[in-house]
């Protein structure tokens, strides 16, 4: 089983989203279906660990860090901040 600590964003200049889940596309879904309209969440980040304890480690280590940080992990792998969801969903 994977297990999955995400960053959600509808840009740069929003408000950050971090989570941890089993199933990141329904996860995702379920965050977009409760959406204020025009605010759709985009899954701009995301990291796969085979260990809970790991990925709940990683999660607890994102939400501390400053929000400049956050976005520079965020960057370092999407500096368009393009929206990951549609990607994954075409792979499944």
């Amino acid at each position: 089983m994977s297990y999955f600590v995400y960053v959600l964003a509808s840009g740069p200049q929003t408000d950050l989203y971090t989570g941890l889940t089993e199933d990141l596309l329904d996860r995702t879904r379920r965050h977009r279906s409760c959406a204020k309209q025009g605010r759709t969440p985009r899954l701009v980040y995301f990291e796969t660990f085979e260990r809970l304890n790991d990925a709940a480690a990683r999660e607890k280590r994102l939400k501390a860090l400053h929000r400049d940080w956050q976005i520079d992990v965020v960057e370092a792998v999407n500096p368009d901040w393009r929206d990951l969801f549609p990607s994954l969903e075409a792979k499944r």
